[in-house]
């Protein structure tokens, strides 16, 4: 693939996708992919998206053995100069304090954006009664939410220290709920019940770590999930980042069969590298439609993508 063909697949093949899948979420056409985010192919291949793309890119790296130093030093400045951008943005941004003498690491950007807009962490497992509220995890399917309910529920009992009456009579409760698997409470007559254990269990968990309402990452390690706010899709952010640098290393794989005297093992290497970044390629762009067309609204999605692309076009083009 020449570098004109190249750079046209990296500026246009995903901010088309984008445009498709907010179309599509505007029809009745979104029932054909799965809503869960625990799918399968989500988990294995989304979520660890980066470490694939890291492999593929050490496998050509090793395999092909460029020749020309100038290339590799190149993909190598691309991919950690993407790799700082998406730790800022996604997992945190390191903070030095001159007092302490010592690093910290802070909330991500994406985390900032969204709680500077006025969003937080939810752990409101019940409503005023003590069932469970509905609208925990928002519209999440019912097995997502029991799977954040048994999470919370874990780490509620990992307290070690004297807990409150209010407390331990909230954890009662979820265990009750739990084990007979309903969203249903019976026999609660206080119609503030729900909000104090809410209240109680949100107190907890900033106590056992305070970034608990203020870090997705944290959000959900302890079962909770954001709610309200400008939440940049961080899904977008990823997919739109790696299916850049995949073109750029793609192209990279056709210039080394050109310009270099290679033996038939060398070629049949390429040519499994090359089939491995269109793999990627095709898988993160089918994954970037399913998140545009079930996930997030135009503006939170047009943010993740704008952060991703802007960002590894630069670095893919000039460095």
């Amino acid at each position: 693939m020449d570098r004109d063909k190249c750079m046209k697949l990296m500026k246009w093949l995903t901010p088309l996708i984008v445009i498709i899948g907010n179309v599509l979420q505007y029809t009745e056409r979104t029932q054909w992919y799965s809503r869960d985010k625990d799918h399968w192919l989500n988990v294995i291949f989304v979520k660890r998206g980066w470490f694939w793309t890291t492999l593929v890119i050490i496998m050509n790296e090793l395999f092909i053995i460029r020749r020309n130093r100038g290339n590799r030093t190149r993909i190598i400045r691309q991919y950690l100069l993407i790799l700082g951008w998406l730790f800022i943005f996604t997992e945190g941004i390191p903070i030095y304090h001159f007092d302490e003498k010592k690093w910290t690491l802070g909330a991500p950007l994406m985390d900032l954006v969204f709680t500077y807009s006025g969003g937080t962490c939810s752990y409101d497992v019940f409503n005023e009664h003590g069932s469970i509220d509905e609208l925990f995890h928002g519209t999440e399917l019912t097995e997502r939410r029991w799977r954040s309910i048994r999470r919370l529920h874990e780490w509620l009992t990992r307290l070690t220290k004297p807990q409150s009456s209010i407390i331990s009579t909230a954890i009662s409760n979820m265990e009750r709920l739990l084990k007979i698997n309903t969203e249903s409470s019976v026999g609660l007559e206080d119609d503030t019940i729900g909000n104090e254990w809410n209240n109680a269990i949100t107190t907890e968990l900033k106590k056992l770590d305070e970034m608990a309402t203020e870090s997705s990452a944290k959000c959900r390690q302890f079962g909770g999930y954001w709610q309200g706010g400008h939440d940049p899709s961080g899904h977008v952010f990823l997919l739109t980042s790696m299916i850049i640098l995949i073109i750029s290393e793609l192209h990279q794989t056709h210039m080394y069969g050109k310009n270099q005297d290679v033996s038939k093992r060398w070629l049949l290497w390429q040519r499994v590298a090359r089939a491995m970044c269109w793999l990627l390629i095709i898988m993160w762009s089918f994954q970037l439609l399913v998140t545009c067309t079930l996930y997030h609204t135009p503006l939170e999605k047009a943010a993740g993508f704008l952060s991703g692309y802007i960002v590894a076009i630069y670095v893919t083009r000039l460095t």
